[in-house]
């Protein structure tokens, strides 16, 4: 009898074990194929004729991305000149890059109308193909701007010269993957996060952090670009009541360049409403103001 209890404990830690396996490995699959759907949320545009959502002036650009049709959306100053800056603009992970903005970029040229717009859409989104991925919406965001260049019959120095980026939450991530690509002079974020596996980890765990497919990361790409773009200015906006990403991401990335990032932190507007809220202070930076 005394032999067969510790045989029988031995079967039980075995079984546990096998259990204990058994769901890392269904969960880590069902992580590796899913995650994706957790992290963007693609739709099609509600009306046929995009450009009539677009502001006054503003059109589709089209090109081809690995054999698949890709979209962004030019929206030209009234009052711009050949060294006006164009704003390459990217939205959240909800969003639509024509529906998201155009209201924004509306009393934005009311106010400087010197200011014109790119509007980068995601790969999978709207009526673009392919699906997004962190590889695809950095491959799409640099085939729109070629794709603009080719538009106004610069040559891409021309065009760099004259960049600047604004991108919210999820588009903070893109906008800075377009900045360590472009260097920018000025760049607006509004609700950023640090990493987006510091956002995984919260969510699944530490173990299962290291199955994330799409590594966005916005220090790491600040490291890169500040050094490589000395005249580069960060605006940050973000709201104390967000409730989807915390206003201390954005101090944590102010406390690691304090001289070459400003900082507003409201204390309302949540995730959404501070695009809103700071509107007019974002257009007189982008501007040079």
């Amino acid at each position: 009898m005394t032999a067969a209890r510790p045989r029988a404990w031995v079967r039980v830690v075995r079984v546990l074990a096998a259990i204990a396996v058994g769901f890392t490995l269904v969960f880590s699959a069902a992580l590796l194929l899913l995650q994706r759907r957790l992290i963007y949320f693609p739709q099609p545009y509600p009306v046929q004729r995009v450009e009539d959502l677009l502001p006054a002036g503003g059109r589709a650009l089209e090109y081809q991305l690995r054999g698949a049709r890709q979209f962004a959306y030019w929206v030209p100053g009234p009052a711009a000149t050949d060294e006006s800056p164009i704003v390459a603009v990217f939205s959240g992970n909800a969003s639509l890059a024509a529906l998201g903005w155009s209201d924004w970029i509306d009393e934005a040229r009311e106010a400087d109308p010197s200011l014109s717009f790119l509007l980068v859409e995601y790969p999978g989104y709207g009526r673009s193909g392919l699906e997004p991925t962190r590889a695809n919406i950095i491959a799409a965001t640099m085939g729109a701007w070629d794709r603009l260049a080719e538009e106004l019959g610069l040559e891409r120095p021309a065009l760099d010269a004259r960049a600047a980026a604004m991108g919210h939450s999820l588009g903070a991530a893109a906008a800075m993957e377009f900045a360590t690509r472009v260097r920018p002079r000025r760049i607006v974020l509004f609700a950023p996060f640090v990493d987006i596996k510091r956002i995984a980890r919260r969510t699944v765990g530490p173990l299962f952090q290291h199955l994330l497919l799409d590594r966005f990361d916005n220090a790491a790409r600040l490291r890169e670009y500040l050094p490589a773009q000395p005249e580069g200015r960060v605006l940050v906006f973000h709201a104390e009541d967000d409730n989807i990403l915390e206003a201390g991401f954005s101090r944590e990335l102010h406390a690691a360049h304090p001289q070459a990032i400003e900082l507003v932190i409201s204390p309302t507007g949540g995730h959404d409403g501070i695009l809103a809220t700071h509107r007019d202070r974002a257009v007189e930076f982008l501007a040079g103001e």
